[in-house]
């Protein structure tokens, strides 16, 4: 018979038959060569002192360093409560986080990264017990601390926007999501699970290799606003090698955020209730790629600017749009000397 551990408040541990019902909390952690830090994601997240059970599923993208072995060693420690994903082929980082939300058993959800940590060691506990006695919200949202590669502080504005991290109210709610606005790091979150919409959500989930934390949020306001607190609960790392944005900016994803706006849009406007509307995001999106395309003429950047307007169903405005950048932008450069950024 397998048993789950369950962390008691007062350090003693409880076992309990393995069941769905027992598993409160699903806490997925997408790796991929993350060998110097995934021990310390998976030991802070491991160290909960909390009276609810929880498990830790680890899907690890086919690392090519030692980052497999790590996990194995530490799930052969802790067998009641890892979950070790250990896959063979890379697929990518959305397809690798909504994979192992299939396999979630927990009432609430939790997603980190492996270069990550948490700091907190009673963030389950505070997080469902809030949940728990406010049914009304459909997540709870703490805060980050920004790190570097050594674990040792860094300036909140380093990224040059804090808004991604703080959001400066107590509530967050569908009007926040339509300005396309976050109530913090998707890291920092815990949402109600709930599979059925899990499942009906597929194809926007999907609908990004890369950027999944927006639909996190979304799935989580499908049942209530999310609560933001102050309190610090986990680690954002930004690395050396340069964060997520610095390898977004190089791939130039806005063709895939364009599509992702659409498919958020078209599930909005299929299964809730009342207006939606992205296009002045998506509008932004496509403004950003001919500056892009204009300064760096590659077949990347000239495929982004094609997708982005092949895919729209309002070609004549995203047109003008075309061409009043073009005209806007080598203005600023040519007669200015100088770069702004162009509002639509």
């Amino acid at each position: 018979m397998k048993f789950a551990i369950c962390f008691m408040m007062n350090a003693e541990i409880k076992m309990l038959k393995d069941n769905t019902d027992e598993v409160v909390v699903s806490v997925t952690l997408v790796t991929y060569n993350h060998e110097k830090f995934i021990e310390k994601a998976m030991r802070s997240i491991l160290s909960q002192k909390t009276n609810y059970c929880y498990e830790l599923i680890v899907g690890d993208d086919a690392s090519t360093d030692k980052t497999p072995k790590i996990i194995k060693k530490i799930a052969d420690e802790y067998p009641n409560i890892v979950v070790p994903v250990l896959r063979e082929k890379n697929l990518g980082a959305t397809r690798n986080g909504y994979d192992l939300w299939c396999r979630a058993k927990g009432k609430y959800i939790i997603s980190c990264d492996g270069d990550d940590c948490w700091c907190d060691d009673n963030r389950i506990q505070e997080q469902v017990d809030f949940l728990e006695t406010h049914p009304e919200y459909g997540g709870v949202c703490g805060r980050v601390r920004l790190i570097d590669e050594t674990d040792s502080p860094l300036p909140d504005d380093i990224m040059g926007n804090s808004s991604f991290f703080v959001f400066e109210r107590d509530e967050f709610t569908r009007e926040d999501f339509e300005k396309w606005l976050m109530p913090g790091h998707v890291s920092a979150m815990m949402l109600r699970f709930d599979f059925a919409k899990k499942k009906k959500m597929k194809d926007v989930f999907l609908s990004h290799s890369t950027v999944g934390d927006r639909i996190s949020v979304l799935y989580g306001l499908l049942m209530g606003n999310i609560y933001c607190t102050q309190n610090i609960v986990m680690c954002y790392r930004i690395l050396n090698t340069g964060n997520f944005m610095t390898q977004y900016q190089k791939k130039n994803l806005r063709d895939e955020d364009v599509r992702m706006m659409q498919a958020i849009e078209n599930f909005i406007h299929k299964e809730c209730d009342g207006s939606f509307s992205l296009e002045s995001i998506k509008k932004d999106r496509f403004v950003a790629a001919i500056s892009i395309w204009l300064k760096k003429n590659t077949k990347r950047n000239r495929q982004v600017l094609w997708n982005i307007w092949s895919e729209s169903d309002k070609k004549l405005i995203y047109s003008w749009i075309l061409i009043k950048t073009i005209a806007i932008k080598l203005y600023y450069w040519y007669i200015l000397h100088e770069d702004r950024k162009i509002e639509i």
